[in-house]
């Protein structure tokens, strides 16, 4: 599956990766609401904005559309992106359900930290917090992106800082907890990997026929 990758692709998807489990397995060791209380501090411009415009761009439905509207191009690229987008909305809704964990607005409320937290948006309710699908769908993206064409170091590092990104912006603005958002890293990189794999062995299969 990676024989077609190049050392910064391979280096980037292992950085990925390592650092999210890290992240995670440090995250369940902690009180839950000390990553967001500390990124509470920070709720000021320019964070704010940046912040809560870069988090859509986890929403996978524009993907799917995205890639269906250019799904005429000779580059199926984008047909791929259209597929890993609807796919990523299954999978995202289906852990949701399994899992059942409450939103961080709950937690805030029992444990008395709602009044003094910082608001940027309406709180999200609900018991769908783990994992986050917003940081699954930009992590399966623009990895999927990274593996799928062979790019310059910076492009591929920006890709990956803006997924990286993503998954702040939802325990910034409240609606995750970091272990919501390591676990989507995790989720949505080997999902990346997975469609970049059957990719490419598809489009050797089609080049024999």
């Amino acid at each position: 599956m990676i024989q077609h990758w190049d050392n910064s692709q391979k280096t980037l998807i292992a950085f990925t990766l390592i650092s999210s489990i890290i992240f995670y397995y440090i995250t369940v060791q902690i009180p839950p609401e000390l990553p967001l209380l500390y990124l509470d501090n920070f709720k000021f411009e320019p964070f704010v904005s940046f912040f809560k415009y870069i988090t859509y761009l986890g929403e996978s439905g524009p993907y799917f559309v995205f890639g269906l509207f250019f799904i005429y191009k000779k580059d199926k690229l984008y047909a791929w992106i259209a597929g890993l987008g609807l796919t990523v909305m299954l999978v995202s809704n289906v852990l949701k359900e399994f899992f059942y964990e409450r939103r961080p607005y709950f937690y805030l409320v029992e444990k008395g930290y709602l009044d003094n937290f910082h608001i940027i948006e309406d709180l999200h309710l609900g018991n769908n917090s783990f994992p986050s699908g917003h940081t699954l769908s930009a992590f399966a993206i623009f990895v999927f992106i990274i593996l799928s064409k062979r790019k310059p170091l910076v492009w591929n590092f920006l890709l990956l800082l803006l997924a990286f990104c993503v998954a702040v912006s939802r325990v910034y603005i409240g609606h995750h907890f970091m272990q919501d958002v390591c676990a989507g890293a995790i989720i949505g990189t080997l999902l990346g990997i997975l469609f970049d794999g059957i990719r490419n062995q598809t489009t050797k299969n089609l080049a024999r026929i």
